[in-house]
């Protein structure tokens, strides 16, 4: 009911309607009926609009606005004729007006036409309630594709930038009686989201309000005595070349020609055709050139779907240029439809006739283990080299009947395997998938369609693979062995002979264990054993992994006894506690050295905390080489009551190669990474201090803690040296800043800066040998800060490079390594390994155009401790220190 005041009549004189709604993508210009590209004044210059509203959870408060018109005298729709109707529909989100609430910005698919022999208002005039009319009923037309469940339309499309877009509502229609009245607008008064309307959440108040406009009605009379197009303009007939199994003898592709049928959206996109001449189409000179006929003995074309019209339509296989097909469709004797359809000379191929290597291959790939680690597995591919595309039905596999519980195997979704047969001491499989399987000739790609596992221990299996095509069994036998690889010897394990911690009554070591691709065998723990095979430390299950894990244990002081050192051997076990390997040869670890006494100035009755050992690396010199230093310290904090008095660090000990002589900066790395070490932070309580996030605070009872004897111990390559413990102690006074960052949250206390302020006076005294004096200025730096000292890994954290992953490996160890890199960023890559005396020992560039790189580095390595710098685009990527043992 649009009579009155709530008339929605759009009346556009200035060509743009711009009095509604907000921004250029909400104004709507008249739909432009004769495609002159202007509004017609007294024609085109109007449209209207319909408002809906749907109460979700009350239907009693639903409205809805209807156009509606009654045919003129003799123009009404006649019963048994046929009717194209046809309107346009543009969605108006945004648009408010003076008198409804504005729009939700849901959007509907139901906006369609309702033919009817009455009124259909007569007696509800005053009635604003949908006139909720079934989907069924006589008469009520939507757009052609309203029935279907995944392209039916649903108008969400505004008028655009310009004004001009409208979406086209369209359908055919045969009414069974005479129709006076058309009616527009939705008929539903129950709304189901997604299926009568999409668009945002549902509003709390359960209101959808959706206003259209509603423009170019037309009910047009049509001749349906037949057409091959169907309402929503898609061909109802189409043709399918399908190309037949080239003979290998014969230079011909045939292929053979089906008619096909669309699914028709209503009876009235029925064509009655029942003949056909089939043409082959040359553009230079034009020519048809006349293939066949084929005739229905009964019937029409849409009652017998996919029907074979040609077959044998046969081209030489060089004639590889595009060609054209032109079918005539027919009803009776007079022509009604034309369909062309373009394709490719390419036919699949028959059985090979050439002995092998074959063509059509069958091939396993891609190593690796399952996922419970008791088998390896392969994934079975196919793949094709010749000449033309191969038609694959059928893949056969046999193998000893003896196997039949140690393999398994799983095909690709769409695959099924059955077990044919196990006689005569072989277990027969046959896989397939519906329909042909065509192997396209792209450069012999495998395509996968499964996977077979072999369990562990199992004796080397020999499976035969046969295949078949559409033909039958093509004579091809293709054999492949499976047996699982010796992952032992892909397993290395090296160990850092010198303890890293020193807990009083324990030594501790470090040991990295690589193992390479798919080699983890099943393995679950580590054990360690002395040389007379008694055991001495396990590991806890499932701590390896593949690629490089880092480990360590501690063993009692008392395994050593009186000895330097012992050898050790490593072996790795199942979950059933069964060795699956071992290392071939024993391993060296050195006792760990007794930790000095730490000197205490003051305040004796504060212990100072377990020792703690750190390596850490930096470029000494210039031009700058690779260093590195390790490290034993100590530290506590000093409190009277909840007074802080001293925050004391001390260096008990430390060793660096011979070659790296920079003292100010090694001494500068080591207190900032004691500064900077969160258990220190922790234990001065710099976490409990109460200041602002992302503020500097700075403290003044930070004290470094010396001695003036050391003992230095210059065994070539590496210097040694330790604090004395028949000396009087040395300390200076320090000014130590932080900053509070609150990332990551709650927050995070990191070191900034430090200041000498004071230093207490040198007592000296004649030092014991092997220990000299005159060491306490090595521990009284003046100023310094910055970051702490890396560990083997890349030095970015908040750049591009923070993602790149530099790792070695070797094929020939120790004879040859090679460095592998993978990131996305490419660019020059420059690399280095050094001796501890800072000589160059490998050096080079590579491109690295790809997403990974592998560089060789052919030379021998001795026995010893090297540095590895990598540089991307002159950036530091990475530097590491690697130990090679025999």
């Amino acid at each position: 009911n649009v009579s009155g005041d709530r008339a929605r009549v759009v009346d556009v004189t200035n060509n743009y309607y711009n009095n509604f709604g907000v921004g250029v993508n909400h104004r709507q210009e008249p739909f432009d009926d004769d495609n002159d590209n202007q509004v017609d004044e007294g024609e085109e210059d109007a449209y209207i609009g319909i408002w809906n509203v749907r109460c979700l959870n009350n239907p009693s408060n639903n409205y809805a606005e209807y156009v509606t018109q009654r045919f003129s005298d003799g123009n009404h729709l006649k019963a048994n004729h046929k009717y194209l109707i046809r309107f346009r529909v543009s969605w108006t989100y945004g648009i408010v007006d003076n008198i409804e609430r504005g729009q939700t910005g849901h959007y509907l698919k139901g906006i369609g036409a309702y033919f009817s022999s009455t009124d259909p208002f007569e007696n509800r005039r005053q009635n604003n309630r949908p006139l909720d009319l079934n989907d069924n009923t006589e008469g009520l037309i939507y757009n052609a594709d309203y029935n279907s469940s995944n392209s039916a339309t649903y108008y969400n499309n505004t008028g655009g930038e310009d004004g001009k877009h409208w979406d086209i509502v369209e359908n055919y229609y045969q009414p069974t009686e005479d129709k006076y009245f058309i009616t527009i607008g939705n008929f539903k008064n129950i709304w189901i989201e997604n299926i009568d309307f999409k668009g945002p959440a549902i509003p709390d108040d359960s209101y959808i309000n959706i206003y259209y406009f509603i423009d170019a009605v037309e009910v047009i009379e049509v001749d349906f005595s037949c057409t091959c197009q169907s309402a929503n303009a898609a061909n109802v007939y189409d043709i399918s070349i399908v190309p037949k199994l080239k003979d290998p003898n014969s230079n011909e592709c045939c292929f053979d020609v089906f008619l096909t049928v669309a699914e028709l959206l209503n009876n009235y996109d029925i064509c009655y055709v029942n003949r056909a001449k089939i043409y082959e189409v040359v553009d230079e000179p034009y020519e048809e050139k006349y293939k066949g006929i084929f005739e229905l003995e009964q019937g029409y074309f849409h009652q017998n779907n996919n029907v074979k019209i040609f077959e044998n339509l046969c081209f030489i296989v060089s004639e590889s240029t595009p060609k054209k097909l032109k079918v005539y469709l027919y009803q009776d004797y007079a022509r009604k439809c034309t369909i062309i359809k373009d394709f490719i000379v390419s036919c699949p191929c028959g059985c090979e006739p050439e002995p092998p290597p074959y063509k059509v291959n069958i091939t396993k790939i891609n190593y690796s283990q399952n996922n419970g680690k008791t088998s390896c597995c392969w994934d079975l591919a196919v793949s094709n080299e010749s000449d033309c595309n191969f038609s694959l039905k059928e893949i056969f596999a046999e193998f000893d009947d003896a196997q039949f519980n140690n393999i398994h195997i799983d095909l690709n979704s769409g695959w099924d395997a059955e077990l044919l047969n196990r006689e005569n001491g072989k277990s027969k499989y046959k896989f397939t998938k519906q329909g042909s399987i065509l192997l396209p000739t792209e450069e012999g790609q495998p395509i996968k369609f499964g996977k077979i596992c072999v369990d562990w221990n199992t004796p080397p299996t020999l499976i035969k693979f046969t295949y078949s095509n559409s033909e039958g069994l093509c004579d091809r036998e293709i054999n492949l062995d499976f047996q699982c690889e010796n992952c032992c010897e892909k397993i290395h394990t090296t160990v850092n002979q010198y303890a890293t911690y020193d807990d009083g009554t324990s030594c501790c070591f470090t040991f990295n264990v690589e193992v390479e691709l798919g080699a983890l065998c099943g393995i679950k723990k580590v054990r360690v054993f002395d040389i007379n095979d008694i055991f001495l430390w396990e590991s806890q299950e499932d701590v390896l992994a593949e690629g490089v894990t880092n480990h360590t244990f501690c063993l009692n002081k008392s395994v050593f006894g009186v000895q330097p050192g012992i050898f050790l051997r490593f072996k790795y076990l199942d979950e059933n506690n069964d060795v699956l390997c071992s290392t071939d040869g024993l391993l060296f670890i050195e006792k760990c050295r007794e930790y000095p006494i730490p000197c205490t100035p003051d305040n004796e009755g504060t212990a100072f905390s377990p020792p703690v050992t750190k390596t850490i690396f930096f470029d000494c010199g210039e031009p700058p080489i690779p260093c590195a230093v390790t490290f034993t310290y100590t530290y506590r904090h000093v409190k009277n009551g909840q007074i802080s008095v001293h925050r004391d660090l001390q260096v008990l000990s430390y060793n660096f190669p011979s070659g790296c002589n920079c003292e100010e900066e090694r001494v500068n790395r080591m207190l900032l990474e004691m500064w900077s070490n969160p258990d220190v932070i922790s234990n001065f309580e710099l976490n409990d201090v109460n200041w602002q996030l992302n503020t500097q605070k700075c403290f003044t009872n930070f004290r470094v803690i010396s001695a003036d004897c050391w003992e230095i111990s210059n065994t070539y390559p590496v210097q040694y040296t330790k604090k004395c413990n028949n000396d009087v102690c040395c300390y200076a006074t320090y000014r130590v800043c932080y900053i509070k960052k609150s990332f990551p949250p709650p927050f995070k206390i990191e070191f900034v800066s430090y200041q000498k302020l004071s230093e207490n006076d040198i007592v000296p005294i004649q030092c014991i040998s092997p220990c000299d004096e005159h060491n306490c200025h090595i521990w009284r730096p003046s100023e310094g800060g910055g970051i702490s000292g890396r560990n083997g890994t890349s030095q970015f954290e908040d750049n591009k490079y923070k993602n790149c992953i530099v790792f070695l490996t070797s094929s020939n160890y120790p004879n040859e390594f090679s460095m592998n890199i993978e990131c996305t960023e490419k660019g020059k890559i420059s690399y280095s390994v050094y001796d501890l005396l800072g000589n160059a020992i490998i050096q080079g560039n590579e491109n690295k155009k790809e997403y990974s790189i592998s560089i060789p580095l052919y030379v021998r390595i001795t026995q010893g401790i090297y540095f590895v710098k990598v540089k991307l685009d002159n950036n530091l990527l990475y530097t590491d220190k690697i130990f090679i043992l025999k």
